[in-house]
Parts: C-alpha cells; structure tokens; sequence
C-alpha cells in the first residue's frame, strides 16, 4: 500500500479574496496520515491537466448557459485516466488503485509489515 497525493489546483492561479485551494494543507495531513500507518507517500501534480481537461471545458460550458459539475469532469479526465496511468506507469500494470474515503485497509497482523488494502 503507498499513497500518493493528486495536486490539481494552483493556489497562485487564484487572485483577489476568494477562498484558496488548500493544498499545502491537504498535502501535510496526507503525509502524516500516511507516516502514521507506516506507508510511503508520493505527490503527484495534474494542475495542467486539470486547467485544460476539467476547469476550460467547465467554463466553456457554464458560458453557454450549462450547469456543468466539474467534479464529474474531474473523476472521468483526472482520477480514471490521468491517475490511473500514473499509477500503472509508476508502480506496474498490475496495481490496484483506490482514492479517498473509498479506500479500505486493514491493519497487517504483523505489526513490522504495512497495512492491507481490501478489495470490495
């Protein structure tokens, strides 16, 4: 099992006083979550992929009177091709991939091994 952290956003992309994308923040908790059950972690960023893949059509879409989500722009462009590849790239075809509170792990009987990820 290793983690691995999706950069999507680009805080300095941000201007004036909306709210920011927390990712230095997300990032610190990921690493300590990880550090906790004893996994590795590796960072990954996607902010290009994600400013042409989800966020321009999104505001294409809205421009044209749409109510696009680009949450489902986001799981289709980002999580299930740009991720998934990466993880097949880094970590081999054969890997099994799972994302947020979807992910299942159960702790090793063996207190000097990682935790299991559960299938289902």
């Amino acid at each position: 099992v290793i983690g691995v952290f999706m950069r999507n956003w680009e805080p300095a992309d941000e201007t004036g006083d909306s709210y920011t994308c927390p990712a230095a923040a997300d990032f610190a908790d990921a690493e300590r979550v990880c550090g906790e059950i004893g996994i590795p972690i590796h960072r990954v960023d996607f902010v290009k992929e994600y400013w042409t893949r989800v966020f321009e059509p999104y505001l294409e879409r809205f421009s044209g009177g749409g109510t696009p989500n680009p949450d489902v722009f986001c799981n289709k462009e980002i999580k299930f091709k740009c991720f998934k590849a990466f993880v097949q790239d880094e970590f081999g075809r054969d890997s099994f991939l799972a994302t947020g509170h979807y992910a299942q792990l159960r702790p090793a009987s063996d207190p000097t091994r990682p935790p299991m990820l559960l299938r289902g």
